[in-house]
Parts: structure tokens; sequence; C-alpha cells
């Protein structure tokens, strides 16, 4: 019986490649932009000490590593619908990436410093569940 389904299986191909390869470019611009602007948006725009942004991204890695394998196990436990196990969480959770994404970068320049931080650290956590979510898959 095993034997019939791995027969059926098509051969792992170009088009697997190619999709694979867009879609960890899509998931590298979007970690890549956060890591190259977030710092710069967050002191410059935002007037938030670079000591304090980097403690905020400290404690954004910190979850994120909490983060990562509960994702993971999350995703490894759900049961395939008709996409698959797998194609659902990618599709599903880019969306709240795409809003994190754009989220992070909302300009309140007259908001007072602790919402300011406390705005930043959760838009960073909330972008990091989104992240993994799309990634781990």
């Amino acid at each position: 019986m095993s034997d019939k389904k791995n027969n059926a299986l098509r051969p792992f191909g170009m088009r697997d490649k190619i999709g694979y390869a867009m879609g960890d470019f899509g998931c590298n611009m979007s970690f890549s932009f956060i890591s190259s602007y977030m710092i710069t948006f967050f002191v410059i725009c935002m007037k938030i000490d670079p000591v304090v942004c980097g403690v905020l991204i400290f404690i954004g890695k910190v979850f994120d590593a909490i983060n990562d394998p509960i994702v993971g196990g999350l995703v490894d436990s759900s049961r395939p619908g008709k996409e698959g196990k797998f194609k659902t969480w990618i599709k599903w959770a880019s969306i709240p990436l795409l809003i994190c994404s754009v989220l992070m970068f909302i300009y309140v320049p007259n908001a007072p410093m602790a919402v300011k931080i406390a705005m930043c650290l959760g838009l960073y956590c909330l972008w990091s569940v989104s992240y993994t979510s799309v990634n781990v898959p």
C-alpha cells in the first residue's frame, strides 16, 4: 500500500524548486527590511534612545527563541487540510505578517515615550510570531 502512495507522488522538479525559492525570497525580504530599517526608524523617527532600542530588540529575540519551538510544535500537531498541513499556515499567517510589517512603522511622534516603547516591542513580537508562522512551515 505504501508503494502505491510513493509512486503516485510526482518527482520534486524545477517548479517545486522555484516555488520554494520564491517563498524563501519573500520571507527574507521581509526579514531584511525589518532587520535593516527597524532600528533606524525607532531611533531617528520615534526618538527612542539607542540603548532602549537595543534592549527592545534583545527582549524580542528572547521572545522569538521561545516562540519558534512553540509555533513549530503547533504546525507539526495541526491536521492537514485540503491544501495540506503547511500551505494553510503559510497562507493564513502571511496576512498578519503583512499587517505587522506595516504597523511597525507607524509614526506617532507625539505619543508618550512609554507608549512608543510598548508599541514598538509589542508589534515587533507580533511580527516575530507572524514571521515564524510563515517561515517554519
